[in-house]
């Protein structure tokens, strides 16, 4: 992944690579799709408090925005999806159902890569899934 943080205070954007391999599944029970989920992995946040970014222009912790994109895909896609919540002592498993898109084309990964992806996303289907039942106990 493709992850970039801009201090608020300069304007300063600094590029970092990642790897990632939780996916947040959406919270609140019912069902969403994988999209949903890959839009929430994507989705821009705001660093502040605790969590304030280094600016190395600013010389100082700062307000600022993360972002990340895919920057290439694999041959093979493996998801694994964050099926709980909550803090260590204090953790739920979360109930969402997560839909993958069956129909003609599968799932594009084109929306989440970055513009500086190397090449076209592919289309992915779906091959298997690993289904963990049971609960905390």
């Amino acid at each position: 992944c493709l992850m970039s943080a801009a201090c608020t205070s300069c304007l300063l954007r600094c590029r970092m690579f990642a790897v990632s391999h939780v996916w947040r599944a959406c919270q609140g029970g019912g069902s969403c799709s994988l999209d949903d989920c890959l839009r929430a992995f994507v989705q821009d946040e705001a660093l502040d408090g605790a969590d304030r970014y280094y600016c190395s222009r600013c010389k100082a912790h700062q307000d600022s925005r993360k972002s990340m994109r895919l920057l290439q895909c694999p041959q093979v896609l493996v998801l694994q999806l964050k099926r709980f919540a909550g803090r260590p002592g204090l953790r739920t498993k979360l109930s969402t159902q997560v839909s993958f898109p069956c129909n003609f084309g599968g799932l594009d990964l084109a929306p989440f890569l970055s513009p500086d992806a190397d090449g076209p996303a592919p289309r992915y289907s779906l091959y298997g899934i690993v289904h963990h039942s049971g609960s905390l106990d």
